[in-house]
């Protein structure tokens, strides 16, 4: 038979007893109180806020709720309401010329021009916008509805990857997280960029925002056969492509030819792995992404990942001058040197569109 231990009654020390105070004296008074000499309060700890499990399904009620704010918000418009999300006071205010058909803001005591590549790129950088409620009705409408339409697709993209995080920790995989900008911003002020210094670990995903939203600018502002769309967590983690190209045409005009992939998905989209990385270093990325291709080749999301390479200090210091100027819009990208901007623009489409020199002309 096995004793159950006993169990000792640990000593209790006595409190140590502290001072009567009279509680009608204050310091107020001028009168010393127990503090005053030299006593401590401890305050009572606040207890911490267990954070709330946030499972699958609150996760697609979050998605189904974002969805349902923005059916609201474009009934409200149609009627000719207003809309709650444009109450934010932090929402940067968009004007129309109409004898110019063109949109523009007031930035630090000028006038800048933007596009609608630009209104829904900032977004990435968490720079949002309302539209000047001086624009004619149906303009007013439609630029309204495409900052919202953008905004929720972006949100539920976060959620989605989210929802993806979970699925595959359940099956035993996984995923590398996404930074946020904001704790990307936190880290960078804090360590700044030197070539040695620790906010070099944040560069990568500061120069593939900037890429991904340089492009799409460029794409959207001039129409171009070409759409830059996001990856999701598993496309990063896993097929190892940082966003995608989706091409309305081939190179020289020629159609991509529409093959069929599993879940009825099109092959029309090319992946771009882009990384800020010694020429030395290039191979073993090659390597990688040569691995990928041949590992998933018939469940590849796409019909090809592009590694395309740069050793460059300026997305550092772009980064550096949107944070100093006060993150205005345009993002970091708009201060890469226009040579830059041309390479990566022809870097990642010279195999997959023609682009008119027009446009690399107007890169400034």
């Amino acid at each position: 038979m096995i004793k159950e231990p006993k169990l000792h009654k640990p000593l209790e020390k006595e409190p140590e007893k502290r001072p009567e105070i009279d509680p009608t004296l204050d310091d107020k008074s001028g009168i010393e109180t127990w503090e005053g000499e030299g006593g401590t309060v401890y305050p009572e700890k606040p207890k911490k806020k267990r954070k709330e499990k946030i499972t699958l399904e609150k996760l697609a009620t979050q998605k189904r709720d974002r969805l349902e704010a923005l059916r609201l918000a474009i009934k409200k418009l149609d009627e000719g309401g207003l809309v709650k999300e444009f109450e934010d006071r932090t929402r940067k205010v968009i004007y129309f010329d109409e004898e110019n058909q063109q949109y523009f803001l007031e930035e630090r005591g000028q006038r800048k021009n933007v596009g609608m590549g630009d209104i829904v790129s900032d977004y990435a950088w968490g720079i949002k916008y309302v539209p000047d409620y001086e624009i004619i009705g149906p303009a007013y409408r439609t630029l309204a509805k495409r900052i919202l339409t953008n905004e929720t697709r972006r949100d539920i993209e976060s959620i989605y990857d989210r929802e993806l995080v979970k699925t595959y920790i359940e099956g035993g995989i996984m995923l590398g997280g996404k930074q946020s900008l904001h704790s990307v911003e936190r880290g960078w002020k804090k360590w700044r960029y030197s070539p040695q210094g620790k906010g070099v670990m944040f560069l990568g995903f500061i120069a593939e925002i900037a890429v991904r939203e340089l492009l799409n600018r460029v794409a959207l502002n001039n129409k171009l056969d070409f759409t830059v769309l996001r990856t999701s967590i598993v496309e990063d983690s896993i097929y190892k492509y940082d966003f995608k190209i989706r091409v309305h045409q081939g190179n020289r005009g020629v159609k991509i030819k529409q093959e069929g992939i599993k879940y009825g998905k099109k092959k029309n989209e090319i992946g771009i792995q882009f990384g800020l990385i010694r020429p030395k270093y290039s191979k073993k990325k090659a390597e990688v992404i040569k691995n990928v291709k041949e590992k998933f080749r018939d469940r590849l999301p796409v019909r090809d990942i592009l590694l395309i390479t740069m050793q460059t200090e300026e997305f550092a210091h772009a980064f550096n001058k949107w944070l100093e100027l006060g993150e205005p819009s345009g993002g970091p990208e708009q201060f890469l040197s226009p040579e830059l901007k041309k390479a990566i623009l022809k870097a990642v489409t010279e195999k997959l569109v023609d682009i008119p020199q027009g446009v690399f002309d107007k890169i400034t």
